[in-house]
């Protein structure tokens, strides 16, 4: 996919669900002026389906046959490929039920037909910013979730030693027994008060 300028699209991939064919083709002109991929769907059923090449923000037709922009809009919330995904309605509709039935439907933001391109630019800007926080975190969690299992396994193994490996273990993990005991008993693997190498009782 290329630029107007006819260089690489780096940007977000940004999937355009709209039945009318024009139409569909003058917001994926848009969408990629704004240096984005884009990715078609002819109606709610094609989009849906598209939710699995992982895209970072939908915008969405109202008013089609078949599945309308709402309901599209619910089942995309179903799918744990899209139910974190921004969705702006692209809609003629302005009436505030209409509004609020897209809102409950989850759907993050609303343009106007005829699309204004410096409306899509500010508007889509904001919801990037936003999803790309999120998979930020949820990147961030899931390296902390990685280092707690690794640290985990790396505590059991030392409890598993004996009180004379302790130590070794301790050197192992870059830090004192003292500390190490105290992790394995915040932890559960270690009862308050067990024997240290030595014989004694530790509290």
């Amino acid at each position: 996919m290329l630029h107007l300028t006819g260089e690489p699209l780096t940007g977000k991939r940004i999937l355009v669900i709209d039945d009318d064919d024009g139409i569909r083709r003058i917001t994926q002109m848009l969408v990629e002026g704004l240096g984005h991929q884009v990715e078609p769907a002819r109606d709610g059923i094609e989009g849906l389906a598209k939710l699995k090449l992982g895209v970072d923000l939908i915008l969405l037709d109202v008013v089609m046959p078949g599945l309308d922009g709402f309901d599209v809009c619910r089942r995309i919330r179903q799918d744990p490929h899209g139910k974190d995904v921004p969705v702006i309605m692209v809609t003629s509709l302005a009436t505030r039920e209409h509004r609020l039935q897209a809102v409950e439907a989850g759907a993050n933001d609303f343009i106007a037909r005829p699309v204004d391109d410096t409306e899509l630019r500010i508007r889509s800007a904001s919801l990037l910013k936003m999803k790309a926080a999120q998979d930020e975190l949820k990147t961030y969690q899931a390296h902390l979730e990685d280092m707690v299992e690794e640290r985990t396994v790396s505590l059991r193994q030392a409890l598993e030693l004996s009180a004379g490996n302790q130590l070794k273990a301790a050197r192992l993990l870059g830090i004192n027994r003292n500390t190490l005991r105290k992790r394995l008993r915040l932890l559960g693997l270690l009862p308050a008060g067990r024997a240290n190498g030595h014989g004694v009782k530790t509290g």
